[in-house]
């Protein structure tokens, strides 16, 4: 082995025990945050609704995957088929018809709770590093001009 091919080795694992350390800091005093700054009542259950939103979302499509491999089915003048060609009962198409509802409705409530989420826990944030109020600094402001 080359000694300048274990200097660079050497160089790669110390870059790399550097970058371990950075982002262990990192989560450290993300979780030591956390601990100082408990969430409200508002955002621990937009998080419980945007968890159960996404193992929904996820058990849906992978409920479709699996029981439809051969979808969109559709009604043609031979009765129901697959994208293959492939014939369906009614009652597969029906089946078909309701999963694709649900998919409508459980992935974009996915996102919606996602983001109510991710927007009441950014204003609890901005609060906690500004515990006063728009009106509470104003009242704050006037008493010391006085």
């Amino acid at each position: 082995m080359n000694p300048r091919d274990e200097d660079s080795n050497e160089d790669k694992l110390a870059d790399a025990r550097a970058m371990f350390d950075r982002m262990s800091d990192e989560a450290r005093s993300t979780i030591e945050r956390e601990q100082r700054e408990p969430r409200t009542p508002l955002v621990r259950i937009l998080l419980l609704l945007t968890i159960a939103a996404c193992l929904a979302a996820a058990v849906t499509g992978f409920y479709g995957v699996y029981n439809f491999p051969d979808a969109p089915i559709r009604q043609s003048n031979i009765g129901y088929v697959g994208k293959t060609g492939k014939p369906h009962t009614r009652d597969e198409f029906e089946g078909y018809v309701a999963w694709e509802k649900t998919m409508f409705i459980a992935f974009p409530a996915a996102f919606v709770f996602g983001i109510s989420y991710a927007i009441a826990s950014a204003v609890q944030r901005k609060r906690s590093q500004n515990p006063l109020s728009g009106s509470d600094r104003a009242v704050t402001q006037a008493r010391r001009k006085s």
